[in-house]
Formats: structure tokens, sequence, C-alpha cells
């Protein structure tokens, strides 16, 4: 399953650096970069709202997905995630993580609600496999930022 590039949809391990700027037009930023520092995605924050866009791109055209939190003030958290591609209209998501920002933990689940795709435990991330895993890292990038705010 691809969503941000097929090259990270592997049998094996992907290096990424996530460097994230704390103060931007957005309120806030990460970047997540290949092993040669060429930007592969960026996600922005406004808000409540998050947007991934594909390398250093902030056109709309560009967009890989977006997260809505469920709610503003939450112990457990629930995301839904729409692709780029999702007219959101009937609110269907695309993926949907559920988890906690105390225990460290969350669940990343396909469409259906309960094909399991990734997992995080204690700060340990399984990817599941044929599983984007740049898409994994950034959706638990942005849920540990939403828990620090």
């Amino acid at each position: 399953m691809s969503i941000v590039s097929s090259n990270f949809v592997a049998p094996y391990p992907v290096e990424l650096t996530i460097t994230r700027k704390w103060f931007s037009l957005f309120g806030g930023s990460f970047t997540v970069t290949d092993v040669k520092g060429k930007a592969m995605f960026k996600m922005l924050r406004f808000e409540n709202r998050w947007l991934a866009l594909r390398g250093d791109s902030s056109s709309s055209k560009d967009i890989i997905f977006n997260i809505n939190q469920s709610s503003l003030i939450q112990v457990k958290s629930s995301l839904n995630v729409f692709l780029g591609n999702n007219d959101k209209v009937r609110g269907i998501y695309d993926f949907k993580v559920k988890g906690g920002w105390f225990d460290q933990s969350c669940t990343i689940y396909a469409r259906d609600g309960t094909t399991i795709i990734a997992k995080m435990e204690n700060n340990v991330v399984t990817v599941y496999p044929n599983v984007d895993q740049a898409f994994i890292v950034a959706l638990i990038v942005i849920m540990k930022s939403m828990g620090e705010n």
C-alpha cells in the first residue's frame, strides 16, 4: 500500500530523517527527508488540522493526506485521515488512528476500521507488511505532536 511513495513500501528498513520547525507561518511543521537529504514530504499544522504535501510543495494539488482531530480535548485520541483524492464530502475517512498520548501507544486502521496496518506500543512501531513506512511515521509524528499541545 503506497501513500507517500512506493519507495517506502519494502520488506527491508528505510532510513528517514524527520526535522521539526517549531515556529513557522503555519504554526508548526515537519519535513521528512531521505538519506540523501531530498525532501520526500512535509507536514503542516493549522490548529487541529494537518496537511502532508509532496516534497517542498505548498500547492493543493500536491496534498498527500490531511488529518482532522475528532475533538480538541481528549485523553485517548481518534484521528481521521483523508487521502488527497478523497473529497471528504461524505465524511468517510481512509484511515483511522486510535491511541493515547500518555501511554505512548496507538493503532492505525485501514478504512474498514478493523484491519490493522501498524501499531505503536511504548514508542516501538510495528509496520505491517507492504504498508508505506513513511506514511506511518508521519501519522505517529502528528499524533505525538498533537499530544504535546
